[in-house]
């Protein structure tokens, strides 16, 4: 009773799965020191920038520079937009419940 015996063929898939498994772990933990090699040489990077480099950096990767004026125009048409874009919504939605409702009673 228990494990059926052993033979060739489950020792040999045996070791396959195995040695494929420890592939993967390898694999995984060069992944990590890449990864871990590229976060220092960017923090590296990042720690001999002088505060107005590293302000200029912080702006490229975020996308919104310092200097960024907003119009009030550029604001109060960005703002219709949105609510026009709102407003579709929620036709949409109503539309679809409407007819959710109907198919209910139906």
């Amino acid at each position: 009773t228990g494990s059926p015996p052993v033979t060739a063929s489950t020792a040999t898939t045996t070791t396959t799965t195995s040695h494929h498994h420890q592939q993967q772990q390898r694999q995984r933990q060069r992944q990590a020191t890449n990864k871990t090699e590229v976060d220092d040489i960017i923090i590296q990077g990042m720690n001999s920038l002088s505060f107005v480099e590293l302000q200029k950096e912080q702006e490229d990767l975020h996308g919104v520079p310092a200097d960024l004026i907003e119009r009030q125009e550029d604001i109060t048409r960005t703002l219709k937009d949105l609510e026009t874009h709102l407003q579709a919504i929620l036709q949409r939605t109503q539309r679809t419940a409407q007819s959710n409702n109907n198919n209910n009673n139906n």
